[in-house]
């Protein structure tokens, strides 16, 4: 039986103790170009990108081109622009059930 404070110690040690995090470099339509992170990410990989008011959105590794990352976004790109952070992100995706999937059919 793990205890609570267990679970939790295990859960902090999973955080990491910095983050990397490159630059946007060019917007073309939905699709995003980051720099300076090429060779932490792979495809599939993710990174948020850091609006100008602080918001962040999930971008997810689509492809490379000249030496950068090219990146589609899971929502809106408004106030993302030439210069703004993109952080990556070393976690593993996880799907967050909630009353909403009640009745619905996931494959």
């Amino acid at each position: 039986m793990t205890l609570p404070l267990d679970s939790l110690l295990s859960d902090l040690d999973r955080i990491p103790d910095h983050r990397l995090y490159g630059r946007v470099t060019a917007v073309l339509g939905l699709m995003v170009e980051i720099g300076g992170v090429q060779r932490r990410l792979s495809i599939g990989g993710r990174c948020h990108l850091v609006a100008r008011d602080g918001r962040r959105i999930a971008a997810e590794v689509v492809g490379f081109r000249a030496g950068r990352v090219l990146a589609m976004p899971f929502g809106p790109l408004d106030g993302i622009g030439l210069g703004c952070r993109a952080e990556v992100v070393f976690a593993e995706p996880v799907v967050r059930l909630s009353d909403g999937w009640l009745g619905r059919v996931v494959n």
